[in-house]
């Protein structure tokens, strides 16, 4: 079985004080402990050869291609200037230092499935297990997670290396995806086991 490490979103616009995410008054639980064990599962992965995929949720500047989420669910993440495409508020977070055979997925939903990219390149590389972290669990992480099984994917969220704006909404996602969508794993556990 050949696995993947998927990191989702973990972009300036929800990690920093001037990101539109914060801006727009939310915080996230316990950031600096997940980027520290992203970062500790970074370097796993490169140690053990697997595949590391960062998504990015951005938009163009006309917020054309927003369609539902920015017209009608998210209307504010366009009224501050939100995950524009190519500015600082949609970049990665330099904490984890992106290497060149790092794959990078553009996408404008909260699903990192919903553009084929995801899909055609585990695909292409014969990948049918993937590992989870990012944020927020209980949307874009889990909106991933649901695709990525029904796409017959196996799958593994870790569970301190992701997180939402409360606790109780990060407990109650987590039950979800282990219930229904697949495995959950803590860092030092995936590190120790393998």
């Amino acid at each position: 079985m050949r696995s993947a490490l998927i990191i989702i979103d973990m972009q300036n616009a929800f990690c920093y004080p001037n990101g539109s995410y914060i801006k727009r008054g939310f915080n996230i639980v316990d950031l600096g402990k997940i980027i520290k064990n992203i970062k500790v599962l970074l370097e796993w992965a490169r140690s053990e050869k697997i595949q590391i995929i960062y998504t990015k949720m951005q938009f163009k500047i006309n917020y054309s291609d927003g369609g539902m989420l920015i017209n009608k669910i998210l209307p504010v993440i366009k009224n501050v200037n939100g995950l524009i495409s190519n500015t600082w508020d949609s970049d990665i977070i330099e904490d984890f230092n992106i290497k060149e055979d790092d794959l990078i997925v553009e996408k404008n939903k909260y699903d990192a499935f919903s553009n084929n990219v995801l899909d055609e390149f585990l695909n292409s590389n014969e990948i049918n297990h993937i590992y989870v972290t990012g944020v927020l669990t209980d949307i874009c992480v889990e909106s991933t997670l649901r695709s990525a099984v029904t796409s017959e994917y196996e799958v593994t969220l870790i569970s301190d290396a992701c997180s939402t704006i409360d606790k109780d909404r990060q407990q109650k996602a987590i039950e979800r995806i282990d219930q229904n969508f697949g495995n959950t794993i803590l860092t030092k556990n995936l590190i120790k086991n393998g």
